[in-house]
């Protein structure tokens, strides 16, 4: 029985891996770039969206939804002026390729430098009612 679940298991990851390859190829012979930034500007939105929030404690937390679209929205633009469309202009065709996989290697890096990585427990939120939130050290939170 374990030796069907490891077999299907491997062939369905075996499959996932290659829907990944294929739609890169296509993403790559269509667009010439491949941005592997995508998880991290997915994260660094989310740290952005608890900057708000612990700058506006008492605001929905769908209110937030705009303004953290629109930083985002900034900095994808201006990482793509300034870096990714100079990359593109060079003969070699991976360049795009290497200048978004550094720049997510620092982006990550960055995010774990200015916030905070130690976690909290929700019992350990809601005993104290105003405590440091997890991302930000010196953000004020009131959970």
């Amino acid at each position: 029985m374990s030796w069907t679940g490891t077999i299907i298991n491997g062939v369905l990851l075996g499959g996932l891996y290659g829907l990944f390859g294929v739609g890169l190829a296509l993403v790559f012979g269509v667009t010439r770039i491949v941005n592997i930034m995508h998880g991290e500007f997915i994260a660094l939105s989310a740290f952005i969206a608890l900057g708000i929030a612990a700058l506006f404690p008492d605001a929905h937390p769908l209110l937030l939804i705009p303004p953290v679209v629109v930083v985002s929205f900034v900095l994808g633009y201006a990482l793509q002026a300034v870096f990714v469309n100079r990359s593109m202009r060079l003969p070699d065709p991976l360049a795009p390729l290497l200048l978004t996989f550094g720049l997510s290697v620092i982006v990550r890096n960055l995010m774990i430098v200015l916030a905070s990585i130690r976690a909290i427990s929700a019992r350990a939120i809601s005993a104290s009612s105003a405590s440091t939130c997890s991302a930000f050290r010196s953000a004020y939170c009131r959970w």
